[in-house]
């Protein structure tokens, strides 16, 4: 079984009153943002754009390992790769691996795969894909809500 993809982007929600952009801020990723109409219409799967910043793979869980399910990808803005290992527990998913959260935590693309390893199989090509992943975003520079939540994570930090 061969993994699959999922690029996330910065979406823009449709609105009766228009479009709205959440790009990162923390507090329109809670919905805190008063402009947000009530009853906003969910966008639509997010296909690859140039507005990418970051990656997701679902990379097929080991039989045995006590995942039901696995995703490992690449986030600019923290400059991190991510891995997330979810099982059911109490007939609800529940992640219990989730590393990458913090800015740099996981610097390489190998980081990230050793710790998935234990519970997924891993496609042979799966790190050269992340490291594509990667070098995509490169060169784009932070936008305004990137730098907010920076700051805010450094002032959390005591940085």
């Amino acid at each position: 079984m061969a993994f699959r993809c999922l690029a996330t982007a910065t979406s823009r929600l449709q609105t009766p009153s228009g479009n709205r952009s959440f790009e990162g801020s923390p507090d329109n990723q809670r919905g805190l943002d008063q402009s947000v109409p009530d009853n906003p219409v969910p966008p639509a799967r997010v296909a690859p754009t140039k507005a990418n910043w970051m990656s997701r793979h679902d990379v097929p869980v080991k039989a045995g390992s006590g995942a039901s399910s696995a995703s490992i990808g690449w986030d600019r803005p923290l400059q991190t790769f991510f891995v997330q290992v979810r099982r059911i527990k109490d007939g609800e998913e529940d992640c219990f691996l989730w590393e990458g959260t913090d800015y740099r935590a996981l610097p390489t693309a190998s980081d990230a795969i050793r710790l998935i390893e234990p519970f997924c199989t891993i496609p042979a090509d799966l790190g050269q894909c992340l490291e594509i992943d990667r070098l995509k975003t490169s060169a784009r520079p932070d936008g305004e809500h990137q730098i907010a939540a920076r700051v805010f994570i450094d002032r959390l930090r005591g940085t």
